[in-house]
């Protein structure tokens, strides 16, 4: 799973906790009077519509964000491939079964 993946999934858990939270924060401004009653469902969905946005707009400066790091170490010298966990962990091995070969013979 990518960093972006990881990121995606937070979102979505930080949604739902917003939509409870907007409906809390909604409830009390019923409460209070400043909305009317007949208000709440179109208050919860423009509120969460705009975090959505906000959501988007973060998520979108994210990947700016690391395209350009990933430019940079680029430019240092780095050819812009990066070795995965796993490909590392099967070299690993290898040279492990290299080194057990060697110290038997």
């Amino acid at each position: 799973m990518t960093v972006l993946d990881r990121a995606k999934l937070a979102t979505i858990g930080a949604l739902a906790i917003t939509k409870e939270n907007v409906e809390k924060w909604i409830d009390e401004l019923i409460r209070r009077g400043e909305i009317e009653q007949s208000q709440r469902g179109a208050a919860i969905k423009e509120a969460l519509e705009k975090a959505e946005q906000e959501v988007k707009r973060a998520a979108s400066s994210a990947k700016k964000t690391v395209g350009e790091k990933l430019r940079s170490l680029a430019e240092e010298g780095l050819d812009g491939t990066f070795v995965r966990q796993a490909e590392f962990d099967a070299l690993l091995r290898r040279v492990e079964d290299l080194e057990a070969k060697l110290t038997r013979n």
